[in-house]
């Protein structure tokens, strides 16, 4: 899947998910393209940038570059 001129994900309470392959094409603003936030727990990312499983805690939040192919 490919996302075209979009603002920045905010993902948060997401579980036992995942996520692969997906890639951005112009995130606005120069935001990075994955923020997850609190209450995500075990979201696989992988793509040809990320390949990891992401779990936050309390507030915290994460952000990740965008695959652009």
């Amino acid at each position: 899947m490919k996302f075209r001129n979009v603002k920045a994900t905010a993902i948060g309470f997401l579980h036992d998910s995942q996520f692969k392959n997906v890639t951005f094409d112009n995130v606005l603003n120069g935001a990075q393209a994955w923020s997850f936030g609190e209450g995500v727990s075990n979201v696989k990312l992988k793509d040809s940038v990320n390949d990891e499983t992401i779990t936050t805690t309390g507030s915290q939040t994460i952000t990740r570059d965008a695959a652009t192919q």
